[in-house]
C-alpha cells in the first residue's frame, strides 16, 4: 500500500471515489480553465476554486497504482483564546467498498496528522460518519450546538426599531455582512476565519432562483448588528423557516430579527436555527406550552489537539499558579510526556516537559482536547475522576479548574 498526497491531475477521480462510496450522484461538472465549478442548474457553485483554501488531498494506492481511499485537510486560521491559529479540517474522507477494512483510512488518517504536526498545525476538527471510529486517532466530541425550532406565535411581539432588508448583492452589504459574522465569532474557540469566497455563496444564491433569502439588520444609526439566511420547507405538515444562519450582535438584534419573522405567521408555521450551547434563549419566547416549539442539543462534531506544547502556551488561563500534566497520544508521539505549566495574568510564562516527576493528572490527547477548547461543565467544583474517561487524577487538590472551563465553542463551517 503506498500514500501519499495526490496531485491535481487526480483530483478528478479522487471525487469520483468519494461519489462512489457514498452512493451519491455528482451533479457538479468543472470548467478546467477556471476550475470553477457548476452544479446541474449551471451557476456557479463557488466563484473560482482558487479562492477556496489551501487543502492537500492524500490517497491511498495499491503497489499497482490504483487509487483505493481519499481524505482532505482544509487548511483554515480559527480562533483559540483569543489567538489566532492554524486548523485543518478532514474532509472528503471516503473508501472504495472493495477495499475497506484493510488500513487504508487508517494510514491515510495516521500521515495527514503527522504531517499536520510537522507543519505547525494547532488542531484538527471532523464531522465523523463514526465518532468510535475517529476516537482511535485522537479525536474527541468537542463542543455542543443547541436547534431551536419556535411556533411563529409563540415568539414575543417588541416595538421596531433600526431597519431590516434583503440583501441583493452590493459591495456595502456584502461587507457588512462579513463584519457582523467577525464581531459574532470573535470569542468563539473553533470559529473559523473564512476567506471572501466563503460570503459569496449569498450572492450565488438567490430568492428567484433558489428560495435562498438573506436579511441584514441594522440599528437606528445604521450600523449592522445581525444577518439572517432562510429558505423554506416542509415538513410534518409545518411550513418551516429554516435558517442556515443566524446572526446577532446582542439580545436586542435578536429580537427584531424574532419579531420580524413572526410577521410571516401566514406564511410559515415555524422558524429554525441553530446557534452555540452558550447561549441560552429561553426567555426570549413567550410562550412555550400552547404552541408547538422545541430545542435540542447535539455534538458539533469532534477535535483534536495537533501540536500540545504550541496550544499550552497559547491558551488562556485564569488566576496564576503551576500545574503538570502528562498527555498520551496513539499517533502523534510528540505530544507524550508530562508537561509543567506555569502560568500568571491569563498566560503561560513556561511550559515544559520534564522527566521523572509525578503529573497532577494524565490524559488522552481526546480527553485533553476537549478540555482545553473549553467543553468543560460549568461547575467549579464538579469531581472530573466520575464523569471523565481519559482522565487519571493524581493531585485532587490542583488548579484544573485554572485551565480547563467552560468557554465559547461552535464552529459552523464544514469540510468536503
Amino acid at each position: 500500500m503506498i500514500i501519499r498526497k495526490i496531485t491535481s491531475q487526480e483530483e478528478e477521480r479522487a471525487m469520483q471515489i468519494y461519489h462512489i462510496a457514498f452512493e451519491q450522484i455528482d451533479r457538479t461538472t468543472v470548467d478546467k480553465e477556471s476550475r470553477t465549478f457548476y452544479n446541474h442548474d449551471n451557476y456557479a457553485l463557488r466563484d473560482n476554486r482558487n479562492d477556496w483554501p489551501d487543502c492537500d488531498r492524500y490517497a491511498s494506492f495499491t503497489d499497482e497504482g490504483e487509487m483505493t481511499a481519499v481524505a482532505t485537510v482544509w487548511k483554515h486560521r480559527i480562533r483559540f483564546d483569543g489567538n489566532i491559529v492554524d486548523m485543518g479540517g478532514i474532509g472528503g474522507v471516503a473508501c472504495l467498498p472493495q477495499y475497506r477494512k484493510k488500513g487504508a483510512m487508517a494510514s491515510i488518517s495516521r500521515a495527514f496528522l503527522t504531517d499536520m504536526y510537522t507543519d505547525g498545525v494547532f488542531f484538527s476538527y471532523l464531522f465523523p460518519f463514526s465518532t468510535e471510529y475517529y476516537n482511535r486517532y485522537g479525536y474527541s466530541c468537542c463542543g455542543t450546538k443547541v436547534i431551536w425550532t419556535l411556533d411563529l406565535q409563540a415568539l414575543r411581539t417588541v416595538d421596531d426599531s433600526g431597519t431590516i432588508y434583503l440583501y441583493e448583492g452590493s459591495e456595502e452589504d456584502f461587507n457588512a455582512i462579513k463584519d457582523v459574522y467577525y464581531k459574532y465569532t470573535e470569542n468563539f474557540n473553533m470559529a473559523v476565519l473564512r476567506l471572501d469566497t466563503k460570503f459569496r455563496q449569498y450572492s450565488l444564491k438567490t430568492p428567484d432562483r433558489d428560495g435562498y433569502y438573506t436579511y441584514l439588520y441594522r440599528d437606528d444609526t445604521g450600523k449592522p448588528k445581525a444577518v439572517m439566511s432562510f429558505v423554506k420547507k416542509y415538513e410534518n405538515d409545518k411550513t418551516i423557516m429554516d435558517c442556515d444562519n443566524i446572526w446577532f450582535l446582542d439580545k436586542h438584534s435578536l429580537l427584531q430579527f424574532l419579531n420580524f419573522a413572526k410577521g410571516f405567521k401566514l406564511h410559515y408555521n415555524q422558524i429554525r436555527f441553530t446557534l452555540p450551547s452558550h447561549i441560552n434563549i429561553h426567555d426570549l419566547v413567550s410562550e412555550w406550552c400552547i404552541y408547538d416549539s422545541s430545542c435540542y442539543s447535539t455534538h458539533l462534531g469532534m477535535g483534536r489537539v495537533i501540536n500540545a506544547q504550541s496550544v499550552l502556551e497559547m491558551a488562556r488561563y485564569r488566576n496564576w499558579g503551576k500545574i503538570s500534566i502528562k498527555l498520551t497520544d496513539p499517533v502523534i508521539s510528540e505530544n507524550e510526556g508530562i508537561y509543567s505549566i506555569d502560568y500568571s495574568n491569563g498566560k503561560a510564562t513556561s511550559v515544559k516537559k520534564v522527566e521523572n516527576a509525578t503529573p497532577d493528572v494524565t490524559l488522552s490527547i481526546n480527553t485533553f482536547s476537549k478540555l482545553i477548547l473549553g467543553d468543560c461543565d460549568s461547575s467549579d467544583t464538579v469531581d472530573y475522576t466520575d464523569w471523565r474517561d481519559g482522565m487519571t487524577v493524581h493531585n485532587p487538590t490542583a488548579p484544573f479548574k485554572d485551565i480547563f472551563y467552560q468557554k465559547p465553542l461552535f464552529i459552523m463551517d464544514s469540510f468536503w
